[in-house]
């Protein structure tokens, strides 16, 4: 297991623009992540480009957070 904590962000990624949450370790949003930075993400397709559309620890109306984990692990950033 990992010892580090993690916050999740949502993130828009792939050529037909998908939109998932990601985890994100504390020490990257301390660098300051912010909306329509981009990241490097590892999804079950492997790594790919995205963009962040709300930023981490941020919270939104309606949103149920991160689905869960894939095939691979966790979605992360």
């Amino acid at each position: 297991m990992e010892s580090e904590s993690e916050t999740d962000c949502l993130v828009r990624y792939g050529l037909m623009g998908h939109v998932g949450w990601f985890a994100v370790a504390d020490e990257l949003v301390e660098e300051g992540l912010g909306r329509g930075d981009s990241v490097v993400l590892r999804t079950s397709r492997g790594l790919e480009l995205g963009e962040i559309l709300i930023e981490p620890g941020a919270k939104s109306p309606g949103s149920s957070g991160r689905v869960g984990e894939d095939s691979i692990g966790r979605f992360r950033v």
